[in-house]
């Protein structure tokens, strides 16, 4: 049997009695490449196939194109933080909580906090760096930040919207 194209594998007579039998076919494995588009399978039997429809051919870009590459639902965050907040610091819930701190001479003590919970997350002091929550969607967070022991910014963030 020779192979055949795209435009080849289509016929308007195709029953769905026809259509369950190639799908079934009698080779262990066999596995319809689709059903809606009356396409066949890649080892159905020649002489199974109703006229019109057939294998395509090893080289044809149907049998042996790679699938293009997964686009994203929705865009990645920022590289950098969207909010600014006091002396340089920046922040966002954008993929989690996430706080970026410039160097400074005095340490910057931060800390991230489940709202719903009420356990921290997240402590620590650094002279600067950045730090991301390792929980990302559905937190209702707190951002507390301070330095030199004055409360710089204390943020609560919910992505719920606002009673009206």
């Amino acid at each position: 049997m020779d192979c055949v194209g795209a435009a080849d594998r289509v016929n308007p007579g195709l029953g769905q009695a026809d259509v369950a039998d190639l799908a079934l076919g009698d080779e262990v494995g066999a596995v319809p490449m689709f059903l809606a588009g009356l396409e066949v399978d890649a080892v159905a039997r020649a002489d199974r196939l109703p006229a019109g429809v057939g294998v395509p051919c090893a080289g044809s870009a149907g049998a042996s194109a790679p699938a293009p590459a997964a686009k994203p639902a929705y865009p990645p965050p920022a590289d950098i933080p969207t909010q600014e907040g006091p002396n340089g610091l920046r922040f966002d819930f954008n993929g989690g909580c996430r706080v970026l701190f410039p160097e400074t001479e005095h340490p910057w003590r931060v800390e991230l906090r489940d709202l719903d919970t009420g356990n921290i997350l997240f402590q620590t002091e650094l002279k600067g760096g950045r730090v991301n929550s390792s929980k990302r969607y559905f937190v209702r967070f707190r951002l507390e930040v301070w330095q030199q022991n004055e409360k710089l910014i204390s943020h609560d963030y919910s992505a719920a919207k606002p009673l009206a």
